[in-house]
């Protein structure tokens, strides 16, 4: 994938769910942060629930994706290591405004490809507690969209998580 101006890319959608993996579902991961960082100048960024579950540590990359202003997160369901590679994620978000979290149960399960990478998040062997205390607060974080929720321990902790962080809201649905 070659983008000509990423600089001027103003809004990008990260979609695989539905069979956007191809060959044998696997990614390098070098592959998946390089796409990443060609996107670190967007203001709206759409991603699938997968695509925060390979382990990343985001907090290590050499960048921030520090223009964004909304992001929407699309998933089937939520499960601990999407809930804490979300939280860990919003760390580099620093501008975020706007978050949108949709569960869209009508969507395919759809398992997270296998990653090559050489190292881990060290979220995914931390308890809840440890995760909230190593996510950073949403100081600008305003507006919190969260549709499809079906009251899951998950989903709760998750919701919790935010409230606690985002010291700023304004507004938050529930729908």
């Amino acid at each position: 994938m070659q983008l000509v101006n990423p600089i001027d890319l103003v809004e990008a959608t990260l979609e695989f769910e539905g069979g956007g993996v191809v060959g044998d579902g696997e990614f390098e991961c070098e592959d998946v942060l390089s796409l990443l960082n060609l996107l670190k100048d967007v203001q709206t960024l759409t991603i699938s629930g997968w695509l925060l579950r390979g382990g990343v540590i985001f907090r290590r990359l050499d960048f921030q994706f520090n223009k964004l202003e909304k992001l929407c997160w699309i998933g089937s369901s939520i499960d601990k290591a999407k809930r804490d590679s979300l939280a860990c994620f919003l760390n580099i978000c620093p501008s975020l405004l706007k978050l949108s979290i949709e569960m869209n149960h009508r969507l395919s399960i759809i398992d997270c490809p296998y990653f090559h990478y050489y190292w881990h998040e060290p979220h995914l062997w931390m308890d809840c507690e440890s995760v909230k205390s190593n996510t950073l607060q949403l100081k600008q974080l305003k507006m919190l969209r969260l549709e499809g929720f079906l009251g899951e321990e998950d989903e709760v902790l998750l919701m919790e998580l935010l409230l606690n962080k985002a010291v700023v809201l304004e507004s938050m649905t529930i729908a």
